[in-house]
């Protein structure tokens, strides 16, 4: 009889068998690795890597629109939120208030459950987060309170340390003593610097009066969202990975009072939703108008990291990763002229919009023109990816976000945000 628990031969590996041994490594830097290989393994793997699969559908989250790669949005596959739920209920009692901080698929998962009890729901306000209230609205076991005094919390942090540490020690801030705390964490091979950082990590988890119980590696699965499936096509990787990553899971228990750190302060931004295709024009000084530079010459940038070099000199992105560098000011105009053709009023929109002066004199038809092209290439392409089945195309919004049309409007004059 054949043992089950023998490696497999190299030979025996597809792509996505090698990438589900890496470690964490990301599918680009799993295929770089292939690439400078010698042997007929290592180029029949590249080989399928750069092989487009069959057209299939890959949710995106039940009723929301597409995640947004600056949110950092990487949602738990239904299997995980499931879990993740059921955990936090056999560890507190009927009744109890659970918080679920930056978790819209666990929220889902709560909603669809009978479990008996109160959950607290913390998240960005954006269309995400609108689109949850609206789910909840009429449970009465969702309520509208302050997360404090929490039995138990669900946070699944960014992986980067200054915002994951703040939302776990917030998370930690909202429990009572005794609390819960499950929160979602890189493995140690997502980059060089996880294993320091995760040890940083847990030393504020202490300071914040939060004792480690439990670290399970590799226990959490997360859905590839439509713009990391872009990026990776841009970088060579067409194989089907619907669920590669994995995260780990840190249970922590209260034992100690604790302040919760600040987030980073996040910049005023504007935000357009046409049937759940989302443009974020970030907030900054105005400059002579110039047509929609793309950062790539396909408009697709080719990383999902935050630390990738150039990614910061873009400042409007799309829900398909494509980025550009473009005049913050006529691009609003533009984006508030969309709003309007579709009857979006933006929340906190006054009527008169954005004074000519926020701006220097562009042609608005050809703007709009510009945007809507844009925003068709980014549907079929995430329609391509994922399928047109995968996300909610009836989610229309626009919104400032990070403070109001104030905020923003003072930005593009060259002050503080």
């Amino acid at each position: 009889m054949d043992d089950a628990s023998a490696p497999r031969p190299v030979a025996a590996l597809s792509f996505a068998d090698i990438v589900a041994g890496a470690g964490g490594r990301h599918p680009t830097d799993v295929l770089a690795a292939l690439n400078v290989g010698a042997g007929a393994d290592a180029r029949r793997l590249a080989s399928e890597a750069a092989r487009p699969p069959p057209a299939s559908v890959l949710a995106q989250g039940d009723g929301l629109a597409l995640p947004h790669p600056l949110d950092a949005e990487w949602r738990f596959d239904d299997a995980t939120a499931d879990a993740l739920l059921a955990r936090a209920v056999d560890l507190t009692q009927a009744g109890e208030a659970v918080l679920l901080l930056g978790v819209p698929t666990v929220v889902l998962a709560a909603a669809r459950s009978g479990a008996a009890r109160r959950f607290v729901v913390a998240c960005e306000d954006n269309v995400i987060g609108a689109a949850l209230a609206a789910r909840v609205a009429a449970d009465a076991r969702f309520v509208r309170a302050a997360p404090e005094g929490c039995a138990a919390a669900i946070v699944d942090p960014p992986w980067y340390p200054a915002v994951f540490d703040a939302l776990l020690t917030q998370a930690g801030a909202a429990c009572r003593a005794g609390g819960w705390v499950l929160v979602g964490a890189p493995s140690a091979g997502v980059r060089p610097t996880a294993a320091d950082e995760r040890v940083a990590s847990l030393a504020t988890a202490v300071v914040a009066g939060l004792s480690l119980v439990a670290d399970e590696p590799d226990a959490l699965t997360y859905r590839t969202p439509a713009f990391e499936l872009a990026a990776m096509r841009t970088s060579g990787v067409s194989a089907w990975l619907p669920s590669w990553r994995r995260g780990d899971l840190l249970s922590f228990r209260k034992t100690g009072p604790g302040e919760a750190q600040p987030l980073p302060p996040a910049r005023p931004a504007f935000e357009l939703t046409l049937e759940g295709v989302r443009f974020r024009l970030i907030a900054g000084p105005a400059v002579p108008a110039t047509p929609l530079t793309p950062l790539v010459p396909d408009e697709v940038f080719p990383s999902v990291s935050a630390r990738a070099a150039g990614r910061d000199r873009a400042n409007l992105w799309t829900s398909g990763n494509r980025a550009f560098v473009c005049d913050p000011g006529s691009t609003l105009q533009a984006m508030l002229a969309l709003a309007a053709r579709n009857d979006l009023w933006p929340k906190g929109l006054d009527p008169a919009g954005i004074e000519s002066r926020d701006s220097p004199s562009i042609d608005p038809i050809q703007r709009v023109d510009e945007l809507a092209r844009i925003a068709a290439r980014d549907l079929a392409h995430a329609a391509m990816l994922v399928g047109v089945s995968s996300w909610d195309r009836s989610v229309n919004d626009a919104r400032f976000l990070n403070g109001s049309s104030t905020a923003f409007r003072r930005t593009l004059r060259g002050g503080p945000g």
